[in-house]
């Protein structure tokens, strides 16, 4: 199916720039970016791919696209930038796991497999602590995979969970990927994609399948409200 991204000047709702001939499926995730001083646009879809598209000064014309390399995953679901690093490396959500890019030189460093069983859809990267240079906390969201002798059952509980990103220290190191928490309760049920966290870096709420709300305070742990307006 045709995929096209489209730019818009939201003052007059004038379609600026439209971006063809890159994803092929459903673009699910959408970052705008300044790279040494110049813009850009990353996009990741259902067809499994992240396109980096480098625009002009004023936003209407392509100066460049590239694919970023990586030729293993069904479905990119979110991108985030990592913080203190001029926006050289990004994370997403690529199937049921975390990965980490250059987007300078467009290719995949590394991956995390298993974060999930079935999806991980929601990345955030935490407010940063001042003078906190050599790591980052993120908490992501995700589905799991139901039981095949019940198809009721899910294989684990849903969960928001809480990880530490340890940045390489020297040339030749790698990023340490570790899980702190996890937050579940038996109400929470959220087994379906695509859904987006919110947090502050002190709460996390997370949207259930139901119209629910859950809030959890991050450094304790603990469900302190639940919304249900919807």
């Amino acid at each position: 199916l045709p995929s096209p991204i489209k730019l818009f000047d939201v003052s007059n709702g004038e379609v600026v720039l439209r971006l063809d001939e890159g994803h092929t499926e459903e673009v699910l995730a959408l970052k705008m970016v300044k790279f040494r001083g110049k813009n850009y646009l990353l996009s990741g879809s259902q067809d499994g791919y992240i396109w980096r598209w480098e625009l002009s000064d004023d936003f209407r014309t392509l100066v460049e696209k590239t694919r970023i390399q990586d030729q293993s995953s069904y479905y990119v679901c979110t991108i985030s930038f990592l913080p203190n690093c001029g926006n050289k490396y990004f994370v997403a959500g690529c199937d049921e796991a975390l990965k980490i890019y250059d987007f300078e030189r467009a290719k995949i460093l590394q991956t995390f497999p298993d974060v999930y069983t079935s999806f991980l859809d929601c990345v955030k990267v935490l407010p940063v602590p001042l003078g906190q240079t050599n790591s980052v906390l993120l908490v992501t969201r995700g589905v799991e995979l139901l039981r095949e002798e019940d198809s009721t059952q899910l294989f684990r509980p849903n969960t928001c969970n809480l990880h530490k990103l340890t940045y390489p220290q020297k040339i030749g190191d790698e990023f340490r990927f570790e899980t702190l928490k996890s937050f579940s309760h038996r109400d929470y049920i959220a087994n379906t994609w695509l859904m987006r966290l919110a947090t502050n870096g002190k709460y996390i709420l997370a949207p259930s399948s139901f119209g629910r709300i859950f809030v959890w305070e991050i450094e304790s742990g603990s469900l302190v409200a639940v919304l249900k307006e919807h």
